[in-house]
């Protein structure tokens, strides 16, 4: 292939450097903003250089290896538009951090930079409800906002797949000799508000070079007793619009940068109003974690049981295999426990029903009289609408705040109670495997 860039309007031609590049040119761009970043398409695919044209690489990241006929830049959004030949068009998301790294060159260091997030989008209507195969809707870009940061550290994948083939043999290789191949350090990252309150934290796979992380441009998620969903964690409580503050951690290096949350212009909601839908909602997401904290107390102490309960069973078989002929009477001392430790896991399952509905354990319609059903219903009707929350969304939260006391204090009562009767009448009988609260 070939290509010229032009400077001093065609008094300057210079032939660029295509050394790897394949396939026809077919069409190169210059950033309006940053001229020593260029986008080159060919036969094979998009190409970048952010030297000016010294030296492309392959753009692989959601473009696919397709005849490129023509790319724009779109002013406002900082997205590059790339048309293909036959595989319709793509885009790629917020030059601005390639930008950076044209303007600077390669950080030798960590470094980051952080978008802009639009808050509460309001998207256009799709048109017919069941559109099927007669029209087609585009993928857009992530909900949130987005924090680019770049890692120079060679222990981690490479994003291209041939470059990592050949790290890893490197490291088979090491391995393979005696050696010990390098480690990838942590990665964290801190999301703070203008008043240094920490509101996210999230710990992403990285790899060499240039990363992004999008923001959902929420709070840390409540906890749930059940596991996290194979599409991810929950979305939590949307934060308000301003200038927020994002570090970046790899191992003992960090680096901060600022990104601007900003309301979606359609939506007509006041800064009171939706600080008070914050308020309100952050209130039921500290509620549930309280709940999640007693079942998890409950969960441990039943486990605890469990261990006591087996090693009690161990010696009453241990009894019997010495003397066949023996009969353990209910009256014993082993079979008592025993016994009582049953009817202290009835106990505990009636003190976490107060709380939840566990779907291991209850089966069939329930009533919505447990603690986290309520919180479910008051923070559903919390967050139906980015307004200040109605007169019946703040009752159904006093509901779920009693609901929870009162839950709180009654399965404490057990827990203190049931624990305190086992643990003494384990330590009698030297039952030592059970943990003392």
């Amino acid at each position: 292939p070939y290509a010229w860039r032009v400077d001093d309007y065609g008094r300057q031609w210079r032939a660029l450097k295509l050394d790897g590049v394949s396939g026809w040119a077919l069409k190169l761009l210059e950033d309006p903003v940053e001229p020593r970043l260029l986008w080159l398409g060919t036969e094979h695919g998009l190409w970048v250089s952010v030297d000016g044209g010294e030296r492309f690489r392959k753009w692989t990241q959601g473009v696919p290896t397709a005849s490129v006929m023509d790319l724009a830049v779109q002013p406002d959004e900082h997205d590059l538009v790339v048309a293909t030949h036959g595989h319709g068009i793509y885009i790629v998301d917020d030059l601005r951090p390639l930008r950076a790294l044209a303007r600077a060159g390669t950080p030798s260091a960590l470094t980051a930079w952080a978008g802009e997030g639009l808050l509460h989008t309001r998207a256009q209507p799709a048109g017919p409800r069941f559109a099927g195969n007669s029209e087609y809707i585009g993928e857009n870009e992530p909900y949130g906002l987005p924090l680019s940061f770049w890692i120079d550290d060679t222990a981690l994948p490479h994003p291209h797949a041939r470059a990592e083939r050949e790290r890893l043999a490197a490291v088979a290789t090491q391995v393979a000799g005696g050696g010990t191949p390098a480690e990838p350090k942590k990665l964290r990252i801190e999301v703070r508000d203008a008043s240094g309150k920490l509101v996210r934290v999230a710990t992403p796979e990285a790899r060499q070079g240039l990363n992004r992380w999008w923001w959902g441009l929420d709070s840390e998620a409540a906890r749930s007793p059940t596991p996290p969903p194979p599409w991810g964690s929950a979305h939590g409580v949307d934060v308000l619009p301003g200038t927020y503050t994002f570090t970046v951690r790899y191992g003992e290096a960090s680096t901060t940068t600022t990104g601007e949350v900003r309301l979606d212009p359609r939506v007509t909601v006041k800064p009171e109003a939706l600080a008070a839908r914050r308020a309100a909602l952050l209130e039921a997401a500290a509620l549930q974690d309280q709940v999640v904290d007693r079942i998890e107390e409950i969960r441990q102490l039943r486990a605890d049981f469990a261990r006591v309960q087996a090693l009690a069973e161990a010696r009453l078989a241990e009894r019997q295999r010495q003397d066949p002929s023996a009969e353990i009477d209910d009256a014993d001392p082993l079979k008592a426990f025993l016994k009582a430790l049953g009817e202290s896991g009835k106990q505990l399952n009636a003190a976490e029903d107060r709380l939840w509905q566990d779907p291991a354990r209850i089966k069939g319609y329930q009533p919505d009289e447990d603690a986290l059903s309520r919180l479910s219903v008051a923070e559903w009707a919390l967050g139906s609408t980015w307004d200040a929350p109605a007169p019946d969304a703040l009752g159904y939260l006093s509901v779920a705040r009693a609901a929870v006391a009162d839950a709180l204090a009654k399965s404490k009562a057990t827990l203190d109670a049931e624990r305190s009767a086992r643990a003494a009448e384990a330590a009698t009988l030297e039952l030592t495997l059970f943990r003392a609260p």
